[in-house]
């Protein structure tokens, strides 16, 4: 089992690297002059995709 320092790293990495992807999408590729739409369907799957990841980590916490 993790311990709760490293639980929480864990989630801090994912924000950071959740961020970061944001960031890069919205800028560098430009969405942020996209339409509405197009911005809440990145940052929908962002957000869905990053609790995903930390739903299976946690999950998978418990088995090891």
């Amino acid at each position: 089992m993790h311990s709760v320092a490293g639980r929480w790293t864990a989630a801090v990495v994912m924000l950071v690297a959740a961020l970061k992807g944001r960031a890069i999408v919205l800028y560098y590729m430009e969405l942020k002059d996209a339409q509405l739409a197009w911005r809440l369907v990145f940052k929908a799957w962002l957000a869905i995709a990053t609790v995903v990841i930390v739903a299976f980590w946690a999950l998978s916490a418990g088995n090891s």
